[in-house]
C-alpha cells in the first residue's frame, strides 16, 4: 500500500523554557549552559519543521504525478474501463472496513460502558475522601484515599483486557486492509505500467520523509529533556548555595 508520510510534533515540555523574561527564571536562563540548551531545542525545532515542509512538498508532487498519470489512463482507456477492472477489488476493501469498524464499534461500546461503571465508583471514591478531609477525621480519609486508589487500579486492569483488543483488531486488519490496497494498484499498474514507479517514488520518499522526521523528533525530544535536566540542576545547585 502507498504508505503516506506520518508524523507528530510534539509539544515542548514548558515553553517558558524558550522564554527569557520567565518570572523568577531570568538568571537562570541566562547560564551559558541554559542559553546553549534552549537554542539547542530551537535550532532542533527548526530543522523539524524545516523537513517537514521539504518532505511535504516531495510527496505532494508525488501525488500529483500519479494523479496526471491517471488521468492520461482515464483518457487513453476510459473511466468505465477503470471502474470496471477495479470494482471487485474496491468492494473487497469496502467489505473489509465494513468488518474492521464492526468489531471496532463493538469493542468501543463495551469500553465506554466499562468505564462509565468504574467513573461512577471512583466518583464515590472522591466523595467520601473530600468529606472525610472536610470532617477534619484523618483515619476516614486515609482509608477513603487508599480505596480511592485501590479502585483507580482496579480500573486500570478491569480496562485493559479491552483496550488491547482494540489493539488486537487493529493488528489483525492491518495487514488485509494493505494487501486490499496494493491489489487496487497493482490492477492499476497492469493497466498502465507507467504507474509502476511513479508509485515506487512515492513509496519511496514517503520512507524517507518518515525516517528523517522520526529522527528529528527524537533530536528534538533529547534537546527538551537535556534543557529541562540543566534547569533542574542549577535550579538544585543556586537553592543549595542560597
Amino acid at each position: 500500500m502507498r504508505k503516506q508520510s506520518t508524523f507528530f510534533v510534539q509539544p515542548l515540555e514548558s515553553r517558558c523554557l524558550l522564554s527569557g523574561s520567565t518570572d523568577g527564571l531570568g538568571a537562570l536562563l541566562n547560564d551559558p549552559t541554559i542559553t546553549a540548551d534552549r537554542q539547542a531545542v530551537q535550532d532542533a525545532f527548526g530543522k523539524l519543521r524545516t523537513d517537514k515542509r521539504a518532505g511535504s512538498t516531495t510527496i505532494r508532487a508525488d501525488q500529483k504525478a500519479i494523479r496526471d498519470e491517471l488521468a492520461q489512463l482515464a483518457d487513453d482507456k476510459g473511466q468505465d474501463t477503470i471502474n470496471t477492472a477495479l470494482q471487485p477489488l474496491k468492494d473487497q476493501l469496502r467489505a473489509d472496513e465494513k468488518a474492521k469498524n464492526k468489531e471496532l464499534r463493538a469493542a468501543a461500546a463495551d469500553l465506554r460502558e466499562l468505564k462509565h461503571t468504574w467513573a461512577k465508583t471512583i466518583l464515590a471514591d472522591l466523595k467520601a475522601w473530600r468529606q472525610a478531609r472536610h470532617d477534619g477525621d484523618s483515619d476516614a480519609a486515609d482509608a477513603a484515599k487508599a480505596q480511592l486508589d485501590k479502585d483507580k487500579q482496579a480500573a486500570i486492569d478491569a480496562l485493559k483486557p479491552i483496550r488491547d483488543d482494540i489493539l488486537a483488531i487493529k493488528d489483525k486488519y492491518r495487514p488485509i486492509i494493505t494487501a486490499d490496497h496494493d491489489a487496487i494498484e497493482a490492477k492499476l499498474e497492469d493497466l498502465d505500467a507507467d504507474l509502476k514507479p511513479l508509485f515506487d517514488k512515492l513509496d519511496k520518499d514517503a520512507d524517507a520523509l518518515n525516517d528523517k522526521l522520526t529522527a528529528d523528533q527524537k533530536t528534538l525530544a533529547d534537546a527538551v529533556e537535556k534543557l529541562s535536566k540543566d534547569l533542574d540542576a542549577l535550579k538544585g545547585s543556586s537553592t543549595a548555595n542560597a
